[in-house]
């Protein structure tokens, strides 16, 4: 199989120039971990493993602030592991599906975490959490048809953060620009599937 890419066009440059920063300002770290013979999947595992658990117990003790911490630590932790890959030599098809695994978790236990302390609507939280597996499986089946979607969009850190300021500063931010967010996927979702039809074709 080809390599896939899990981005499209339009982000291509932007990935890569994240690539870069997160080398080298990862690097110590990369470094240490490799010396202790750290998987780049022990990392992506245990980032999901702190999402969820974050998910769970800010439900249990009604305590979104644990949330908020488990999010940022899971951030940097699916931040890390993708230098970490390519610095042993094992950024592989495997490793990028994980990675967007691992990123679509976070995106669902965010939503569900909007959901609980949130009074945003469910339809709104259920349309953002559909289109961003869509997009997602969008961009994958492209690159497997020897192709690559020429836009798309996956707002996952910007939601990260309206989350945050929302819980820090006790302002509903999130209600509204997640509609918007989801008045501008629907169109993209649907122009992607039409260009993988006509790839398919």
């Amino acid at each position: 199989m080809k390599n896939v890419k899990t981005y499209t066009k339009a982000e291509e440059n932007l990935v890569k120039l994240n690539h870069k920063f997160k080398d080298v300002i990862f690097k110590p770290i990369i470094i240490a971990l490799t010396y202790l013979g750290v998987p780049p999947n022990f990392i992506a595992s245990l980032s999901a493993v702190i999402i969820v658990a974050a998910l769970y117990f800010s439900f249990i003790l009604s305590n979104p602030y644990i949330y908020l911490i488990g999010l940022w630590a899971h951030f940097v932790l699916d931040a890390l592991d993708g230098p970490l890959a390519r610095f042993q030599g094992k950024n592989n098809n495997q490793g990028a599906i994980t990675d967007s695994l691992v990123d679509y978790l976070g995106v669902l236990c965010t939503t569900i975490f909007i959901g609980l302390f949130t009074q945003t609507p469910v339809y709104v939280l259920l349309l953002f959490a559909t289109l961003y597996l869509m997009e997602i499986y969008n961009t994958f089946i492209s690159s497997i048809l020897n192709s690559q979607l020429q836009y798309g969009t996956r707002p996952r850190v910007l939601v990260y953060f309206l989350i945050t300021l929302e819980m820090l500063t006790n302002y509903a931010y999130t209600n509204t620009v997640l509609g918007i967010v989801v008045l501008l996927m629907i169109p993209m979702v649907i122009v992607s599937f039409i260009n993988i039809y006509k790839l398919a074709k």
